[in-house]
């Protein structure tokens, strides 16, 4: 019986979840977490915050980190999504550099865009036949002299090109039902030093 409490307490905590740092009223569609001044990361430490979204119903995110730079901003920014607060799974994923102070935008309240570049297609078809001789009468044959036709070197090329133009393409990415979200800021540099200053969290219901 002692073993089994034991076993069972161990499974109590390895399911405790993450602190929920800030939360969403259930009749509103903002939320917002103002940074202390504990709310730093240097070099390559890592600073988690954790929203309760506390909604019921599909939706789109628009969401703004502010954030300050004390010298050097080289972070890595993952931004998760749980059901359950225990298990999360990254939605997206942000590396970057900076040297003031930094507005990072993440959203799929509307479509973000990719531009492809022109390029060209060149194809080559290129046939060589080589000189020879084709001999048709070397006997002077029914009163004709030795005849010899000669076939010169013959080269034949085709060649086209196409040129595609640059396109902008419009990528929709799907709403989201997560009852949790969680912005994880990580240094990945010795320079690193910035502060969090805000997060600022809007969603959309999806009829």
């Amino acid at each position: 019986m002692k073993k089994l409490f034991i076993f069972l307490a161990i499974l109590s905590i390895g399911a405790i979840g993450f602190a929920q740092d800030f939360s969403m009223n259930a009749r509103s569609t903002y939320a917002t977490y103002t940074g202390t001044s504990t709310d730093v990361v240097d070099t390559i430490e890592s600073l988690s915050k954790v929203l309760d979204v506390n909604k019921g119903y599909l939706y789109y995110y628009d969401i703004i980190i502010d954030i300050d730079t004390n010298g050097t901003d080289n972070a890595t920014i993952v931004f998760a999504g749980s059901n359950d607060n225990v298990n999360y799974t990254t939605i997206n994923s942000i590396t970057y550099a900076a040297s003031a102070d930094t507005i990072i935008r993440l959203s799929n309240l509307s479509g973000t865009t990719q531009t492809i570049a022109s390029y060209t297609i060149t194809s080559n078809l290129a046939d060589t036949v080589s000189t020879y001789n084709m001999i048709t009468d070397t006997t002077g044959l029914s009163g004709y002299p030795a005849d010899t036709i000669s076939v010169g070197q013959v080269t034949s090329t085709t060649e086209g090109t196409q040129t595609v133009a640059s396109q902008t393409i419009t990528f929709n990415e799907g709403g989201v039902m997560w009852n949790y979200l969680k912005f994880t800021i990580t240094g990945v540099h010795a320079d690193t030093d910035l502060e969090l200053q805000a997060i600022r969290v809007k969603v959309v219901e999806i009829p």
